[in-house]
């Protein structure tokens, strides 16, 4: 194998969550949540509900359906040095950024990154958005990361 074969791969391999999208983006797009829409989801989580896991190094990650004018938000980060996840829609953003409820689980949060996730969790990002079916229902293109 040459340097050059090698560079093809490399060179189209998407490290930002808006080079997820390759075809479509007219309709969907992908990228941080801007702080607005951040504050727009923060509330109380309630204390009692039980802890499925710790995210830490978390980014708010926003999927923008232009069709409908619809976006979803979820955290992508690691919940240990080796284990990273990709949430589902978070519905409340503790006040104090140290929990998150989402639709299906509460979770602890450490501190938050600022700037583009590092390549495997983008790589996390374009797996959910093949598995949950978005790719394929707006013909986006999402490359295979994993």
């Amino acid at each position: 194998m040459t340097s050059a074969s090698l560079e093809f791969p490399l060179a189209n391999l998407p490290t930002r969550l808006l080079d997820l999208i390759r075809q479509n983006r007219e309709r969907v797009s992908v990228g941080l949540a801007t702080e607005a829409e951040a504050q727009a989801l923060i509330g109380n989580v309630e204390p009692s509900k039980p802890i499925k896991a710790h995210i830490d190094r978390w980014h708010m990650v926003a999927i923008r359906i232009r069709d409908t004018g619809q976006a979803s938000f979820h955290l992508v980060g690691w919940t240990s040095l080796f284990n990273s996840l990709v949430t589902s829609d978070v519905v409340v953003l503790d006040r104090d950024r140290a929990r998150v409820e989402t639709l299906n689980s509460t979770y602890q949060l450490g501190e938050p990154q600022t700037g583009e996730p590092d390549l495997h969790l983008v790589g996390q990002v374009a797996h959910a958005l093949r598995v949950w079916g978005i790719n394929r229902r707006y013909s986006l293109g999402v490359p295979r990361l994993d």
